[in-house]
């Protein structure tokens, strides 16, 4: 389940035997240590005649990518305690871009040699989850990366969810025609 998504799961409780069922409360969710399974709802009623079924729904929606466990529990006066294991798995993505800064633009135009034009890119993340493993690199000659708020020069970062850094690129021409 995508972060910040719901999905709802809903199971039945069946009383299999000839008698009635005392339920002692009706059924407690445990959350496992995480905040991701809530909102336990169910028609469930004591006594649970014999042959009778209810419904339990929990929702699932995860903080955090990953697995997470939990369990609900079905407590009995006659029956003794029953536990359903939960199981869900937080999934996420990072959607990122790189664009020119303001009124900043691809192209660096004419650029007489001995001067410099600079341009600053900005890579943002708009997705759920950090983007790892972004790395700034620029090729072509005359072009340098002057200023990376992304990361370290030559290593990879991170950019969390919801987050942006910025590229400086210089470019200063080495010869005519160059770029």
């Amino acid at each position: 389940t995508e972060i910040g998504s719901t999905n709802t799961q809903i199971f039945s409780i069946l009383n299999s035997s000839n008698l009635p069922v005392s339920l002692n409360g009706l059924p407690q969710l445990q959350a496992g240590g995480s905040s991701a399974f809530s909102n336990l709802t169910t028609d469930c009623v004591s006594p649970l005649a014999a042959g009778a079924l209810c419904n339990v729904a929990v929702e699932f929606k995860p903080v955090s990518v990953g697995a997470v466990t939990g369990g609900v529990v079905v407590n009995t006066l006659n029956a003794g305690n029953k536990t359903v294991t939960l199981f869900g798995q937080g999934t996420g993505q990072a959607t990122v871009s790189l664009a020119p800064s303001g009124a900043a633009t691809t192209d660096f135009g004419l650029v007489e040699l001995n001067n410099n034009k600079s341009a600053t890119f900005v890579y943002s993340n708009s997705g759920n989850i950090a983007a790892t493993e972004v790395y700034a690199s620029i090729s072509g000659a005359g072009y340098s990366i002057t200023s990376n708020t992304c990361g370290v020069a030559g290593a990879t970062a991170t950019v969390g969810a919801g987050k942006g850094c910025s590229i400086t690129v210089k470019f200063a021409p080495v010869a005519v025609g160059s770029g």
